[in-house]
């Protein structure tokens, strides 16, 4: 049981790093269009709609807000470092 439950993280992780992977690659191909259009990297109107929402579903899954807030900022960081 107490196995089980630690390889179903280390498959849920996997997913995760998958998951992570594939949005910094979509903020990559944004950055592209970004550069192309003349468009500034950091749009915190944008950041903020994200986070908004972000917190719709944390409060339905029960999930912690500032954690979830935590997480994004750094998200966004790579994602504005990636697109510059």
């Amino acid at each position: 049981m107490f196995e089980d439950l630690r390889q179903k993280i280390d498959q849920v992780d996997k997913q995760l790093m998958s998951l992570i992977s594939e949005r910094f690659a979509l903020a990559q191909e944004i950055g592209e269009i970004k550069k192309e259009k003349g468009m500034k990297v950091f749009d915190p109107d944008r950041e903020k709609l994200i986070k908004e929402r972000l917190f719709k579903i944390a409060e339905e899954q029960k999930l912690n807000k500032e954690f979830i807030s935590e997480l994004y900022e750094l998200i966004f960081q790579e994602s504005r470092r990636l697109q510059g």
